[in-house]
């Protein structure tokens, strides 16, 4: 179970470091446009830096998802468990409130 976690860890960490790359070369793209007038050098690196960050969002947004829905989880599941300990100890305290009445209930037949 530890391999798929580490896979996605590596993963996000190469696509972080694919879009910083693209960054700096859409960077040194600019640098290359201005000094040949070829935009195309500027336009690709950051095109492709632009669609590596709606990828990492993306996926982030999605990780952020999976959190809060397991935690959203978990607390449901310690909800419930507490309702169930409160209603049996409620059961449980009606049941002692009737045993010690009983035998005055008794005396009254």
């Amino acid at each position: 179970n530890q391999q798929p976690t580490t896979n996605k860890k590596m993963l996000n960490q190469r696509l972080k470091i694919a879009e910083c790359v693209f960054i700096v070369g859409s960077i040194i793209g600019w640098v290359g446009t201005v000094a040949s007038n070829q935009i195309l050098y500027g336009v690709v690196p950051l095109s492709i830096a632009l669609v590596l960050n709606l990828v990492n969002r993306l996926r982030f947004e999605q990780q952020i998802k999976r959190r809060i829905t397991a935690a959203i989880a978990q607390l449901h599941r310690q909800l419930s468990q507490e309702h169930q300990v409160l209603s049996q100890q409620q059961v449980q305290e009606a049941i002692a409130s009737l045993q010690a009445k009983l035998p005055e209930y008794l005396s009254q037949v």
